[in-house]
């Protein structure tokens, strides 16, 4: 149902309702974000500026959206390479680290009933492929969320040695609900090269990669 449609953001509770807190539809684009009360996806696609309201066709729950004009792109002659090859590149070609032999690591914060967010990491392992998903003590992961948006053993993450770094492979292999890599849709089966900085967002949590010191 939302193959190829983005997810605008996270739903935040305030004193008349539900709104997506920070960001903005764009008229004219489709969007889908999940419903706060009962976790199905809302579909949508803003058709005016300044804001709407969407509803959950499962349990009825309204959600407001600010809506935004789209951004007129101009065409710019220019010597240098191509934005948009740019952005092909980071799926398409495999990276190596150029800062040596440094490890991954992943951060995120942990959800806890009645607690603020704890900040937590989780340093890749070299003799085994990684895995990231819901916590669940009879499909255990390397990495277990506390969301009950991600599926069990949802991502995995493989450091491969070569002769001047590592490769970080990641892939999804079982997802219920979308996976992004900075912000783009992951296919289920298909294989990325992490960078450092690159953000992975999965049901309600975000986990940044980055390089060990």
């Amino acid at each position: 149902m939302t193959a190829n449609i983005k997810l605008l953001g996270d739903t935040t509770k305030v004193e008349k309702g539900y709104i997506v807190k920070g960001k903005s539809a764009r008229v004219g684009h489709e969007y889908y974000i999940i419903c706060p009360k009962c976790g199905e996806n809302i579909v949508f696609k803003p058709e005016k500026e300044g804001g709407m309201v969407v509803r959950c066709t499962k349990c009825a729950q309204k959600v407001a959206v600010k809506t935004k004009l789209p951004v007129v792109k101009q065409d710019v002659k220019t010597d240098t390479v191509d934005e948009s090859e740019k952005a092909k590149e980071h799926k398409g070609t495999v990276r190596i680290s150029d800062s040596g032999f440094k490890n991954g690591e992943l951060h995120w914060k942990a959800r806890m009933l009645g607690c603020p967010l704890i900040p937590k990491s989780y340093r890749l392992r070299t003799d085994r492929i990684n895995t990231i998903g819901r916590q669940d003590s009879s499909c255990p992961s390397d990495v277990s969320l506390q969301d009950d948006y991600v599926s069990r053993q949802s991502v995995t993450i493989e450091v491969v040695r070569q002769e001047v770094g590592f490769q970080f492979k990641m892939k999804v292999v079982n997802a219920s609900n979308p996976v992004f890599l900075n912000g783009s849709r992951q296919s289920i089966g298909e294989t990325v090269y992490l960078q450092d900085n690159d953000t992975i967002r999965m049901g309600r949590s975000v986990l940044t990669f980055k390089l060990s010191k």
